[in-house]
């Protein structure tokens, strides 16, 4: 773009692109500050910031110099030079009467101010980990300015950050009470503003902001600190899942959308259609058997690839405005979070519900029983974990990966997640409800080690056995004693219920067999598997190849109480909506029930057994929300979710899903009845990639 400005002829035309290239510029020094190159992003600002006369360019000198100040902070050697460009934008913003700017920027130098004490590289600001004095008064100084120039235009945006910065800043003065009181005026404030966004994924792009998920961090890590049970638990609850909290709550027990809402979908519902044609159209054109097809008529995938994209971002937004009326009515923001003594009251005796936190270098649990709720915290090396558990989740979910490594990452990872834990736990317990955070989503606490009782998390102390010092063979693992199930938050337990399912369900059984869809392999093992389930059900209804098309599969999860789909699971990075089911292709139909389908039902299935590939895979965002297929299948209406976190094995698979409909043919609930299944492959296949990809999400 640049070079194709600077060849124009027309000295007019060059300069009604001054201000277009004028972004491209700041943009590639963006793009080169990313890549690590700070000298050469440095100079190209400079250039910018002071352009020789008649040279292309219109460039407003406070974003140039808050792109400068923003450099300057993230290569972290010249802390005052950052603070001087600030100052310097600010002085200019005011100049060009840019108060909306010019609050912005003071918020951006106090926050800078406030978090220089707490970084060990800054010598010249820290002392201590408090801020020196000079630069405090200056913190403070800043945001009394932003907040009077917030009032007066009544920027409502700014009063959360306001008042989480001045929470850092009595935090940074030791004043914990006052920094808590900050704290929850700011929570309180975003909760405000998240009331007047219209749609579930502008809430949670307003949730994913870091600065949201260091606030809400901070609070619980000052009430822990300080004991405050009660209080620490209410605002982990009030951030964990809270969309999809908010879904589920409106799905289930929200009114009928009022006729200007079902007038607006009406309006847009032919829109969606179109689009959805489209996207089906160019998927096919996409599949590996027509490639050579594509090229023949002159298009290029690559080009068919960015329009694909492009329509399932346009689908979105459409899908958006279908229900931009309804929405407000469907997801209610006056849901509290359960308390404490609600959680207790909804567990059945035997069970005990862990939820995690990962604080700034120590974790925390809540451990919670029918009798009993306490509160634990312990040091940890929290910025070493992600890696530690992806590297776990790798060699889990390869077969026959290095017996060593994987054994003494399990060992490690269970001593510093359960160890404390386990200690907490009543004798009596003989199940466990998981509600994980961030990447420990991606761990099947059941392969786990069950550490010692009277172990505690490793690192505490260096005289401690190594943890992979113990011969593997003679480790008890988590289920040899647990029933192990998941939910998004403690709070989903106000919406799902504990017990076995039905006595006599009707049961489906859904199988894509031979047949091989979009270039996916056929899965023959799925016949077998499904063959064998319907010898326990006689009277259930089976589908198999071109039969299990995407309308047979939306029919049984409306009109069945158990589901079983045996088939392709893709989940969609970039866009999650677009994450589905494999079906067989049906003229005019989809090949694929895509979750953004799922989100518009009411299904009667309050089981949902997806074996296939991947299917507990979700795009985690801030909050712990996680778009799956999972946690959609239970805010369209179902109870429990049994689905996989990893690729599996035909064989393996086949067995211990026929093994699953056995023990709850028997009665048993659905964690139990998994654990009895997962033990069964276990005698058989040792390895955890044969028999721990499947979780269970419920506790029903």
């Amino acid at each position: 773009m640049l070079t194709g400005i600077e060849a124009i002829a027309s000295a007019q035309t060059r300069n009604q692109l001054g201000n277009l290239y004028a972004q491209a510029k700041l943009g590639m020094a963006a793009v080169i500050e990313r890549d690590g190159d700070f000298k050469a992003a440095r100079d190209l600002l400079h250039k910018s910031l002071d352009p020789p006369q008649g040279s292309l360019g219109h460039f407003t000198r406070s974003t140039v110099l808050l792109q400068l100040a923003h450099l300057e902070q993230s290569a972290n050697k010249e802390p005052e030079e950052a603070i001087r460009l600030y100052l310097e934008a600010i002085a200019a913003l005011h100049r060009e009467k840019d108060l909306n700017t010019e609050v912005n920027a003071r918020l951006k130098l106090v926050q800078f101010l406030a978090t220089s004490a707490q970084s060990p590289s800054n010598g010249d600001l820290a002392a201590h980990g408090t801020l020196p004095e000079s630069t405090s008064v200056m913190a403070r100084e800043q945001l009394a300015l932003a907040r009077s120039a917030s009032t007066s235009i009544a920027l409502a945006d700014a009063n959360w950050r306001i008042q989480f910065l001045q929470g850092i800043l009595d935090q940074n003065a030791g004043d914990r009470p006052a920094a808590i009181r900050s704290y929850s005026a700011a929570i309180d404030a975003l909760d405000h503003i998240r009331a007047g966004l219209s749609e579930k994924e502008e809430r949670q792009s307003f949730v994913d902001s870091a600065s949201v998920q260091e606030l809400y961090r901070r609070q619980i890590e000052l009430l822990t600190a300080g004991g405050d049970r009660d209080r620490a638990w209410e605002f982990l609850e009030r951030n964990k899942a809270r969309s999809f909290l908010e879904m589920l709550h409106g799905r289930r027990f929200a009114p009928l959308p009022s006729s200007a809402g079902a007038s607006a979908a009406t309006r847009s519902s032919s829109e969606l259609d179109r689009l959805e044609q489209q996207i089906v159209s160019a998927r096919l054109a996409l599949s590996p058997e027509n490639e050579g097809t594509l090229r023949d008529s002159g298009r290029l995938p690559e080009v068919v690839r960015a329009n694909l994209v492009s329509l399932e971002n346009n689908f979105v937004l459409v899908r958006q405005q279908q229900t931009l009326v309804a929405s407000r009515a469907t997801q209610p923001l006056a849901l509290h979070p359960i308390s404490l003594a609600t959680t207790q009251a909804q567990l059945s005796p035997g069970a005990a519900l862990i939820e995690y936190a990962i604080l700034d270098h120590e974790l925390a649990a809540f451990v919670v029983t029918h009798t009993v709720a306490k509160e634990l915290h312990w040091p940890a090396d929290t910025t070493a974990l992600p890696a530690q558990l992806d590297k776990l989740s790798r060699l889990l979910s390869t077969a026959h990966p290095s017996e060593d490594a994987l054994n003494a990452l399990l060992a490690s990872v269970s001593e510093l997640l359960l160890a404390p834990v386990v200690r907490a736990l009543p004798a009596e317990i003989d199940s466990l409800i998981i509600v994980p955070t961030q990447l420990l989503s991606q761990i099947p606490f059941q392969a786990l080690p069950l550490p010692d009782r009277s172990s505690g998390a490793r690192g505490l102390s260096s005289d401690e056995p190594s943890p992979e010092s113990v011969d593997p063979s003679l480790r008890t693992l988590v289920i040899d004693r647990y029933a192990v199930s998941y939910l998004p938050s403690a709070s989903t337990l106000q919406f799902l219920h504990f017990g076995p399912p039905a006595a006599s369900p009707d049961l489906f059984l859904g199988a894509i067999g031979d047949l091989s869809v979009e270039g996916l392999p056929a899965l023959p093992g799925t016949l077998d598997e499904t063959a064998g389930i319907q010898k326990l059900y006689p009277r259930a209804s089976r589908l198999t190849g071109s039969a299990f098309t995407h309308d047979a599969a939306v029919k049984a999860l409306l009109e069945h109480q158990e589901v079983h789909f045996a088939t392709h699971g893709l989940f969609d990075e970039e866009a999650p909506l677009f994450s589905a089911l494999i079906t067989a292709p049906a003229p005019g139909r989809p090949s694929r029930l895509s979750l953004y389908e799922l989100t518009d039902l009411n299904v009667k299935a309050r089981l949902v057994i997806l074996s296939a590939c991947e299917t507990d895979r979700g795009h985690v965002t801030g909050g712990d929300e996680i778009a799956g297929l999972t946690r959609t299948f239970l805010q369209a209406g179902a109870e429990n979710v049994v689905s996989s976190l990893w690729k599996v094995s035909d064989e393996s698979t086949a067995l211990l899903m026929e093994s699953l409909h056995a023990h709850l043919r028997a009665g048993e609930s659905t964690p139990l009845a998994l654990r009895h299944a997962e033990l069964q492959v276990r005698r058989k296949f040792p390895e955890p990639y044969f028999w721990a990809a499947f979780v269970d999400t419920g506790v029903r």
